[in-house]
């Protein structure tokens, strides 16, 4: 045992002074190198982070940095296949109150995307991101202007979604990548003592 985790331990600091590319990278290089110095028929490797993304608001071009929650997993059992996952803040606006009274509530929702694929598909992290935030009523920012406020509210009222539409279309964008794709969101319900809660998968 202790002979394992020894050379876990120096295969992961070997590699971290290393330059990579993705996180899937250098998982895929830390479990490289812990075969060549113990042998083995099946490793996984995760890594839990937040990526962050410098953006501009929408009206004042004010920049702003967006934190994601990103989970990255790498598998060998004689192939290579990898696990990304995002977690992405938006919000969505309720159609039926919207369409029943002319008047409607808002809330906050977090959506996810998980991608199972082969190692060598060139999918990241960033551009699953973006098929999340593009999939609620509106993205949400972390720092607003009164012009970006008032931008907010108009786009949300534009696109009025339950939780369900906002899974539909992360999964309908994920068609692309040609992989396993699984969508979920949960709304943080403003008017209920519940939230509200969709996943699907492709």
């Amino acid at each position: 045992m202790s002979r394992l985790i020894e050379c876990i331990t120096e295969s992961l600091e070997e590699e971290i002074e290393e330059e990579h590319y993705s996180l899937e990278n250098l998982g895929k290089n830390i479990l490289k190198k812990v075969r060549s110095k113990h042998s083995y028929q099946k490793g996984e490797i995760s890594f839990v982070s937040e990526l962050p993304i410098i953006k501009k608001t929408p009206k004042s071009k004010k920049r702003t940095v967006e934190l994601h929650e990103v989970f990255v997993k790498v598998i060998h059992d004689g192939t290579w296949k990898k696990v990304l996952r995002v977690e992405v803040i938006g919000n969505t606006l309720c159609p039926h109150a919207l369409e029943f009274s002319g008047k409607t509530h808002i809330q906050r929702a977090k959506g996810a995307l998980e991608i199972e694929c082969e190692f060598e598909k060139d999918i990241t992290l960033e551009e699953m991101i973006d098929i999340v935030e593009e999939s609620f009523s509106s993205e949400v920012y972390t720092l607003l202007k009164s012009e970006d406020e008032a931008h907010v509210i108009e786009t949300m009222h534009k696109n009025p979604r339950f939780v369900e539409d906002v899974t539909r279309r992360i999964l309908e964008r994920s068609k692309k990548f040609g992989c396993r794709a699984r969508a979920e969101c949960i709304s943080y319900e403003s008017i209920h003592r519940h939230n509200v809660y969709s996943e699907g998968e492709i």
